[in-house]
């Protein structure tokens, strides 16, 4: 019985992200470094100000997800590529779906920034408040 339930976790996982990257535009994890230093996308952070200031990515903008719709004519660039980060990639698709809708060339990284922000390899980009 746990083999069958194994097979069926594997194909929920198979379907379930396959469907997602169809619908929406997803970049993967392994290009996330090279965006960074490119000029021509803009990185912007939806979590809320406090944890982006605690610790948060360089070359990175804050437009808290709650104030989005007030803020985000101000601070994005339409003639960029834009890159949005969370703390759960799914939890935010409202804001995808209403940037896409104004023209924006919009994309969402496949991980949350939980995940990322533990890796060794982020350690370059990151800036961190010690109190």
């Amino acid at each position: 019985m746990q083999w069958l339930d194994l097979v069926f976790k594997l194909l929920q996982k198979i379907f379930r992200t396959n469907s997602f990257n169809r619908k929406y535009k997803v970049l993967k994890n392994k290009k996330f470094k090279t965006i960074l230093k490119n000029k021509k996308w803009q990185v912007i952070d939806l979590r809320n100000k406090i944890e982006f200031e605690e610790h948060h990515l360089i070359n990175t903008t804050n437009v808290p997800a709650w104030t989005f719709n007030f803020n985000y004519f101000k601070l994005i660039d339409k003639n960029k590529k834009i890159l949005l980060i969370s703390n759960d990639y799914r939890s935010n698709l409202w804001i995808y779906k209403n940037l896409k809708r104004k023209g924006f060339n919009v994309r969402l990284l496949d991980t949350g920034y939980k995940n990322i922000r533990n890796l060794e390899s982020y350690d370059n980009f990151t800036n961190v408040v010690i109190y």
